[in-house]
């Protein structure tokens, strides 16, 4: 469960620096 949201939160940022 800890590893799905960290994987999320992950995904979450690398998205954000992709979009930037």
């Amino acid at each position: 469960m800890v590893y799905f949201v960290f994987f999320l939160g992950l995904a979450f940022v690398l998205g954000s620096l992709a979009v930037a």
